[in-house]
């Protein structure tokens, strides 16, 4: 479990210098807004799961090893993210 923190925090870190944020959940919970609108991490409903740049939230607690994107799928198939939550665009 540790070799997968330390990957994903990493992965995390070097998202932000390359411009993408946290879910829009938590940016607005917090009054800010993402550097680009469809930057953002992404929550997988209707699993448990949330990207890499996605803040825990209750029903989401699982953290994947993938940014959100539209066609980008983890390993059980489901789908990252969308044209609104893009991070790898």
């Amino acid at each position: 479990m540790q070799h997968y923190a330390t990957t994903f925090l990493f992965i995390h870190e070097v998202s932000h210098i390359f411009g993408c944020a946290h879910d829009l959940h938590q940016l607005r919970g917090r009054g800010k807004t993402p550097p680009y609108p469809w930057g953002v991490g992404s929550f997988l409903e209707g699993t448990n799961k949330r990207t890499l740049m996605a803040y825990r939230r209750e029903g989401f607690e699982r953290k994947i090893g993938y940014l959100s994107g539209p066609g980008v799928r983890d390993q059980a198939g489901d789908e990252t993210g969308g044209e609104e939550e893009n991070n790898v665009r």
